[in-house]
């Protein structure tokens, strides 16, 4: 016996890929906003993380890795070096 095709499924899956999509765009809304800079002079990372963050307990690890620091540059970051921060 053959089943006959009413368009049930493909509603169903109209209406899973509607909301899915819906829930994409409002989070889309809550989201930190990237933001880059290059560096005019010299700096620890400290001291940036402290300026651009307010805080350093938190953001440190997500600073060195979010911008792949290497070990010189965790000493001080250069002249022209472009960082990427969160806000």
């Amino acid at each position: 016996m053959a089943t006959v095709d009413t368009g049930e499924v493909y509603q169903s899956l109209e209406n899973s890929v509607a909301l899915a999509a819906g829930f994409l765009v409002e989070s889309s809304f809550t989201l930190i906003e990237e933001r880059s800079l290059v560096l005019g002079r010299a700096r620890t990372f400290v001291d940036l993380v402290a300026e651009l963050y307010g805080e350093l307990d938190d953001q440190f690890d997500f600073f060195i890795a979010t911008n792949k620091l290497s070990g010189d540059e965790i000493v001080e970051l250069p002249i022209g070096k472009e960082v990427i921060y969160y806000t």
